[in-house]
């Protein structure tokens, strides 16, 4: 498994026992985003999945099943980019803003290969270590 690097951790409340050790077992209860990934879990209406600083505990954000979160490096890497696009539009330069969004949305399109990848790898894993099954390793790798 790869080494924590975040300062945040994710918590969510998992009703099934055996799920529940899994995913214990497998992360000491957390899951590291530092790479990014799809969030699991349920929608904010029902209550979301709690994102904790790790050093203080405290809950610093709230998100839910179906978003997902990217690297420090790509949200560094599509910010600057688009402050670049919309410098390029102010500046009368339309048709290079195009090209340069153009190749932001492949780069964002790799990104999600990418993390799908990993995600996929880290469930297969998993399965491997711990015995789950393939919708066990799905519900517990996707935070």
């Amino acid at each position: 498994m790869e080494k924590n690097t975040s300062k945040f951790k994710m918590k969510i409340d998992v009703s099934d026992d055996a799920a529940e050790n899994i995913l214990k077992m497998a992360y000491g209860g957390k899951m590291n985003m530092a790479d990014g990934g799809m969030v699991e879990g349920p929608s904010h209406e029902e209550g979301g999945v709690e994102v904790q600083d790790e050093d203080s505990g405290e809950p610093i954000a709230e998100v839910e099943g179906g978003e997902r979160i990217f690297s420090i490096e790509d949200t560094q890497m599509m910010e600057e980019t688009a402050a670049q696009i919309v410098e390029m539009m102010n500046a009368g330069q339309r048709q290079e803003a195009e090209d340069l969004a153009m190749r932001l949305g492949f780069a964002v399109v790799n990104m999600l290969a990418a993390q799908m990848e990993s995600q996929a790898a880290q469930e297969e894993q998993l399965v491997a270590e711990t015995g789950a099954t393939s919708s066990e390793a799905e519900m517990m790798n996707g935070f």
